[in-house]
């Protein structure tokens, strides 16, 4: 585009003069979008580390990674920016997890060579049991850049089973907004001890955010294991934090009390989308638990440089139409079509399947907008016709 002049000017032309010089020094241009989804992608269910089902190009997981770039659900469609995962294989050596890189040649099949990067440190875990994986990430290049990566805590067998990963981004559209992830996977199951090692990782993640400059835009993600709903000390350790740096739910911004393993919150549920096994290891719980979550800091929903787009939140392929406790296939491919422009009933009906192959979860999407860089040469024009403005009245 030809560049314009952003000379101030006198006269009745003032007005014209500060809204165009206004306009250009990106007070109001379009906005950059980004894209995070988190996804427990059971790539660990094996004993001792072994992936029953790697990830490979035409594959079940392929297919759901192309329908995350085509989801429009607030008005635009994009590829995955940022995909923290859970259970990847079992990996605790320098270098790229085996899953994340499964993901990142996926990807770069998809969207072209160089697009996508992965995370090079692996946290530990308390072993290589099934479902014990390490967490995850993978990125795109040209959107974010990883400025810093870090794992939490100790794993033991009263604390946590897996190090919670925190990563530092950087926008590459404007490197002066940057944002940070924490990617827990916690501990699973209903006992009161279950329950309280949840809550320690919890304290794990709360004591590193609010080590963080209040209202610092935070993304809380992954799989919480919430057995107890809303009141289970792991997801209500990160929601009730402290005010400046806690998490805050998309479908429960209020943080009231919420009862997810029932019919009536049959939208949150994010596993499981079979009752029977398509792969070795994968667990045909039926559509029944919100195990997987994405929570926003106040940092973000007052727009501190990154801001969360409201009713963004999705839970690829749940269209709150399935039977509950029931398989995903029992929901409606036509709700699913009309969330994925160009996809066909035929075509969402393969997502569906390709959701029930990949993992007994589902991927968590929520959408972000990064504010935009000031055009520097219109923001001196601009003080000029501030300052011009200010002269002449005081003359």
């Amino acid at each position: 585009m030809p560049s314009r002049s952003c000379r101030p000017r006198t006269g009745a032309a003032f007005a014209v003069a500060v809204l165009w010089v206004a306009s250009w020094a990106g007070l109001a241009p379009a906005q950059t979008n980004l894209r995070v989804v988190t996804y427990n992608t059971a790539n660990d269910v094996g004993s001792a580390g072994v992936d029953t089902h790697a990830p490979v190009a035409g594959g079940p997981l392929a297919g759901v990674l192309t329908a995350i770039g085509a989801l429009n659900t607030t008005g635009f469609s994009r590829p995955v920016d940022i995909l923290a995962m859970q259970e990847s294989v079992y990996f605790t050596g320098s270098g790229i997890n085996p899953t994340a890189q499964s993901v990142v040649t996926i990807l770069n099949g998809i969207y072209g060579a160089g697009t996508y990067a992965a995370a090079t440190l692996n946290g530990t875990t308390t072993g290589p049991n099934a479902g014990n994986g390490p967490n995850t990430l993978v990125y795109r290049t040209s959107t974010v850049t990883l400025v810093d990566q870090q794992a939490l805590g100790t794993p033991s067998g009263s604390g946590v089973s897996r190090q919670v990963m925190k990563y530092q981004f950087q926008s590459v559209a404007n490197p002066t907004v940057s944002f940070h992830v924490y990617n827990s996977h916690m501990k699973s199951g209903t006992t009161a001890t279950d329950n309280d090692r949840r809550g320690i990782e919890a304290g794990i993640i709360t004591a590193s955010a609010n080590a963080l400059p209040a209202n610092t835009p935070i993304i809380f993600l992954g799989d919480y294991n919430p057995t107890n709903n809303t009141a289970d000390k792991g997801y209500q350790g990160v929601v009730g934090g402290t005010a400046a740096n806690r998490g805050i739910d998309p479908l429960n911004p209020t943080n009231v009390t919420q009862n997810w393993d029932s019919a009536a919150f049959k939208s949150f549920t994010t596993f499981s989308p079979v009752t029977s096994a398509q792969f070795p290891g994968q667990s045909p719980a039926g559509m029944q638990y919100r195990d997987d979550v994405i929570l926003n800091s106040p940092g973000i929903l007052s727009g501190n440089g990154i801001t969360y787009v409201a009713n963004s939140h999705t839970i690829l392929g749940n269209t709150g139409t399935h039977t509950y406790n029931s398989t995903l296939a029992s929901g409606s491919a036509t709700a699913l079509a009309a969330l994925l422009p160009g996809y066909t009933q035929a075509q969402a009906t393969d997502v569906i399947n390709n959701l029930s192959q990949a993992s007994d979860h589902l991927p968590v999407i929520v959408d972000y907008r990064i504010a935009p860089v000031p055009e520097p040469g219109c923001v001196i024009g601009l003080v000029g016709v501030i300052g011009a403005m200010w002269w002449r009245k005081r003359t």
